[in-house]
């Protein structure tokens, strides 16, 4: 379960962007089990969910999304969370990035 852009590992702390800035991000998960595994996705601010996305990866597979970051929240610093969950809800990995809306 990974968090990078479409050119590879985020780089540069505060990650910094302006409103309707589009800065494609890639979110990875890779099975490495010998069964097809099912995970849900919460993608969410500490205020707001923002999507809830069920996958299923087959064995020794990778799967992954493109999206881009909400910059909606000018003048504000973004905490988005990422959880990836079972089925039933159990907690497997969190990610999180923070980062600033510039005007």
């Amino acid at each position: 379960f990974s968090l990078t852009n479409t050119q590879g590992q985020l780089n540069g702390y505060p990650y910094t962007l302006t409103p309707g800035q589009h800065d494609p991000m890639r979110l990875n998960i890779f099975n490495p089990s010998s069964s097809v595994k099912h995970f849900v996705i919460i993608e969410r601010t500490p205020a707001t969910l923002i999507s809830k996305t069920t996958v299923k990866v087959a064995p020794g597979q990778h799967w992954f999304q493109i999206f881009d970051l909400p910059t909606a929240h000018v003048g504000s610093l973004v905490h988005l969370h990422f959880l990836l969950t079972t089925m039933h809800g159990k907690t497997i990995r969190q990610l999180w990035i923070t980062y600033h809306v510039t005007p």
